[in-house]
């Protein structure tokens, strides 16, 4: 298997000018297959963007099921919560009541970036990236609020790698994250994400995706795990470098050749 889907990976991969780090665990032989741009890519951080969120996501729930927060808490919005960028919050009138649990619906499926930020006011950024070390993901790191653009001038940004999104998912697929519950409860809210123009585009219409995008200028990444007749699997894909429609047909267009050359090898086992 690692063979064909490396192959045909790498080849289209040869027809792109933009840097990637991409990595597909399938969940059943555990076996992985990774292309990085270069040599050093497989351990260098690539800029985030909305992918952060599967992190604060966590954390958020790891708060709940320890009782430090609950699910029905009530935020009152305020004016000064707002920000731009994706999502629908922003639009929504002051004092609006809306409960930690849309929040963290909101941040996952719509990227509402407004949600993001009142639950890392809530959470404790500290506490974010705490969390994100005890689940060894080591090249990730939560240092910015969303649309701080300021702090990206200055070099501060938020970071992650293929390797510590994909150990993530498997976390939460094997429910090793925090628990069961919360486990499935994340992964089901990620299969309602509003943005479907990566990962699974070009993918047949009864195959489900629980998935997290991210975007930014010149940077578009998508996360998931694809859920197939012919077994389960894990695809990471950050792109960095070039123009985001070229990034993100590049991406729907390696999630088909992966999915297709999955499905032959797995179904030619079977038979």
């Amino acid at each position: 298997m690692k063979s064909l889907i490396y192959d045909k990976v790498s080849h289209k991969l040869s027809t792109y000018n933009f840097n990637y780090s991409i990595m597909f665990k399938n969940l059943i032989s555990l076996e992985t297959i990774a292309w990085f741009h270069n040599s050093d890519s497989q351990k260098v951080s690539f800029p985030s963007a909305s992918t952060i969120k599967i992190f604060i996501a966590i954390e958020a729930f790891n708060q709940i099921n320890k009782g430090v927060i609950f699910e029905d808490d009530i935020i009152l919005l305020d004016g000064t919560m707002k920000v731009g960028g994706s999502g629908i919050l922003s639009n929504y009138p002051n004092n609006s009541e809306i409960s930690i649990k849309k929040l963290i619906y909101l941040m996952m499926t719509q990227s509402d970036n407004t949600a993001t930020n009142i639950l890392i006011d809530i959470l404790g950024m500290n506490n974010i990236n705490i969390t994100i070390n005890k689940i060894l993901c080591k090249n990730s790191a939560l240092n910015r609020k969303m649309m701080d653009f300021d702090s990206i001038k200055r070099g501060i940004d938020n970071y992650t790698s293929a390797s510590d999104l994909t150990i993530v998912l498997e976390k939460l697929y094997t429910n090793t994250c925090i628990n069961k519950k919360y486990d499935t409860l994340i992964l089901n809210i990620m299969k309602d994400c509003a943005n479907t123009s990566k990962i699974p585009k070009k993918l047949p219409s009864n195959i489900t995706v629980s998935h997290k995008t991210g975007e930014l200028d010149y940077i578009e990444n998508d996360v998931g795990i694809i859920f197939t007749p012919y077994g389960d699997y894990i695809l990471t894909i950050l792109t960095q470098g070039c123009n985001n429609l070229d990034e993100i047909e590049a991406i729907s267009e390696l999630s088909k050749i992966i999915y297709d050359s999955y499905s032959v090898l797995t179904n030619s086992k079977e038979s």
